[in-house]
Parts: structure tokens; sequence; C-alpha cells
């Protein structure tokens, strides 16, 4: 199912309202016909409400890489506080990779950065979302989660606000360079890139420690897998003897259940937070099974003086 950023509405020549759900592409994702206002109103109202999850999930996502993008860059400048930061990123890329014939004088620099990182890994907690839902949680008396898994036509104005303030938060319209210039986030693809590669060398240099592991500190995977149990014990809550049929349904086409007009209110929200939860499980499950995958094509690029991974 493509991401769903919004919707546009047409009218057909007996009178029928289209409503159609729309990628940030501008493609279509769905396509649906109503023969009157309420119904068609209905659609909007569960289109708005996936755009909003969407928007939350890709937003976190961002935050994270972002997050992950300081430790790397404060932990590089640490170690070689002179060099052009670009350059040993590259080098540091390489030397991960297990490309051949790099320097020794570049092998041990990129161990002096996997040791930074491991240093420095806590530096940014303070942009994460968990933290940031933590601060607006703590500032408002209210609870982003619970609010999130309200449709937001039940919130109070009080939670849209939270919800807007939050969401706000994630997605910076605008953000500096180095050089003082501003980008646009979304259509500065060489920005973007820039901070994947951040993002895969953090990736790189706490796996070199196996910093989740030993230290214990599974907070964003745990937030995860914790949202993934409530929503599917919700789901059992919500629909009781019709649960596993539901379950199965959602598995095979999310987007038809969210449009199930028989649903009561408090059935289609716990809908909408399972299919936000699953996909991100669904992320990190494909994120675990690429990792089993490159070390299985290359082993020989883990340090072998690393701690013991021990099974959770």
């Amino acid at each position: 199912m493509s991401t769903i950023t919004g919707y546009t509405t047409d009218k057909t020549e007996d009178g029928d309202i289209v409503v159609k759900s729309m990628s940030a592409q501008g493609d279509v994702v769905t396509s649906r016909q109503f023969t009157n206002e309420k119904a068609a109103q209905g659609e909007i109202d569960k289109i708005m409400r996936q755009s909003e999850l969407n928007s939350v999930d890709v937003g976190e996502k961002y935050k994270e890489t972002a997050s992950n993008m300081l430790v790397v860059e404060t932990a590089i400048k640490e170690v070689a506080p002179d060099a052009d930061l670009e350059t040993v990123l590259q080098n540091y890329r390489k030397v991960k990779s297990g490309q051949e014939d790099m320097p020794q004088e570049l092998i041990d620099q990129a161990k002096a950065i996997d040791a930074a990182i491991e240093r420095n890994r806590d530096i940014a907690d303070a942009n994460r979302p968990e933290a940031i839902r933590a601060k607006l949680n703590k500032e408002t008396g209210l609870d982003v989660d619970a609010t999130l898994r309200k449709m937001p036509k039940d919130r109070t104005e009080e939670e849209k606000g939270l919800v807007d303030t939050y969401i706000k938060s994630l997605f910076p319209e605008q953000e500096k360079t180095e050089d003082g210039q501003t980008v646009d986030m979304q259509a500065d693809t060489e920005y973007m890139q820039r901070i994947e590669e951040r993002q895969q060398a953090y990736d790189e240099g706490k796996e070199a420690f196996n910093v989740a592991d030993t230290e214990g500190d599974n907070s964003d995977t745990d937030a995860i897998v914790l949202r993934y149990r409530e929503a599917y014990d919700e789901i059992e809550r919500v629909f009781a003897d019709d649960a596993e049929m539901r379950i199965a349904q959602l598995e095979e086409d999310p987007w038809e259940v969210m449009n199930d007009q028989s649903l009561t209110p408090e059935q289609q929200d716990a809908v909408a937070y399972f299919v936000n939860s699953k996909a991100a499980m669904d992320g990190l499950t494909e994120a675990a099974n690429e990792t089993v995958r490159i070390n299985v094509q290359k082993p020989s690029t883990r340090l072998l003086n690393a701690p013991t991974s021990r099974v959770a």
C-alpha cells in the first residue's frame, strides 16, 4: 500500500462524489464513489487519519536519522577535528564495507570512530521522538500516544493542538546547512542522501560494538514492539470473537478494513492504530533481516574483538 498523504474529490455527472486518496508523488492510491456527502466525508476522515499516521511514522524516522547523524558527526570531529568531515565519512564507510587495500591508518581511524560513536551515542537523545513525546506529555498533562490513537474528530482542542505540535516538531520545514543556507528537506535530494549516509555510518558503528545488546539500550525497538502488542490486544478487545478474522483481513488488505462502514468509532480507532503499529513493526523486522543478511555475506567486516551479543 502506497503512503497516503492527502485526497481529492470530484463529482460525476450523476451527482455522485468520487473521493481519491493520493500519495506524495500525486499518484492515486484508492478511488471510491459515494452517493451522498455524509458517506464521502467518512471516507475523507479515514484518509486524513491514515495521512496523519503516515506523517508521524515518517517524521519519527527522520528525527531518529537526524539524531544518529549528529552522533556520527560528533564522533568524526572528535577523532579527526581538522579533517574534512565528508572525506573521513567516505573513508570510514569504505573500511566498514570491507574494501580491500585500505591503509592501516584509515582502518585504525575507523575503529576510533566506532569507539567515539559508542561514547557519544546519548548526546542526541533529547532530539529523539521518545524524548519529544515525554516533554510534550509533561508540559501539557496529556499523552501523545493516547491522543494519536483517537480519531481527529474525537479529540479535544487541546489534544488537536498537541498532535499538531508533535508533528511540527518532527518535520522542520527548513533546515540550515553548515554554510548557513536553508534547504527544502523534501526537495533537496543531495542533502537527504547525506543524512542517509550518516544513518548507515551510525548503524555500522553501533553494530561493531553491539551497543544495543551489550548495554541493554533497546528503547526504540521496545517502543515499537510495545505499540504493536498494544494494537494487537486492542483489536482482540474491540472485535472479540471476530478478532482473528479481522487480523487476517488487516494482513491481506488493511485499507478494505479501514473503509468498512459497519465499524464502530472504537473499532475504527483500533484498526487505524493497528495499521500504523504494524507498519513500524514490519520496518523493524525488515531492518533486522537486512542486518542478518549483511552479517552472513560479509563476516570479515565485523571486528573480532567486539563484545559478544546476548540473546534478548
